[in-house]
């Protein structure tokens, strides 16, 4: 078992204290450094930098960053709730750590595209059918993992089919 131990400390985003979202950082008992690249090969769109090391994906609406001997995760609604996710990820950790030998480790990282490159592919019509005010505003909530691509019926039209593919190149 790579993590036997840790402690939890949750904290407001620090630009609003009153928040009743949470972040939890997690200290750990062990240096997880080495699993890194079979986690990495067992996420989608991870932003991987090996030298430092941080591994940072997004998942279920949750941010994950996970350091030598931190993880903290993000949008948490109380501590129950950050005892069950931080209990899951570090089962999920020692459970990879354990298989590693059938894991073939990725040093890739993914690049999040730019706004920009997203909104030149929209249909930039503003419809609002999204639920959010602009195509701007929706490039950016695809950039950051907010929105799916689907939530945007204009451009799942076929007349937009091109535009499709080539969001979902850039791995939207």
């Amino acid at each position: 078992m790579l993590i036997e131990d840790y402690e939890i400390e949750l904290s407001t985003p620090e630009c609003d204290l009153e928040s009743p979202i949470f972040r939890a950082s997690v200290s750990l008992d062990a240096d997880i450094s080495d699993v890194l690249p079979y986690v990495n090969a067992t996420v989608q769109k991870a932003e991987f930098i090996p030298g430092i090391p941080v591994l940072v994906w997004t998942e279920d609406s949750r941010k994950y960053a996970l350091r030598s001997r931190e993880i903290a995760i993000s949008n948490m609604a109380d501590r129950g709730q950050a005892q069950d996710i931080v209990g899951a990820i570090v089962e999920r950790i020692n459970a990879i750590w354990e298989k590693r030998d059938e894991i073939k480790p990725s040093y890739d990282s993914f690049e999040r595209p730019k706004v920009l490159e997203i909104l030149k592919r929209l249909p930039r019509t503003n419809c609002k059918e999204c639920g959010l005010p602009t195509c701007m505003a929706f490039a950016d909530a695809l950039a950051k993992d907010k929105k799916e691509l689907e939530e945007c019926p204009p451009i799942c039209g076929g007349e937009c089919s091109q535009q499709f593919l080539e969001l979902r190149d850039m791995g939207l």
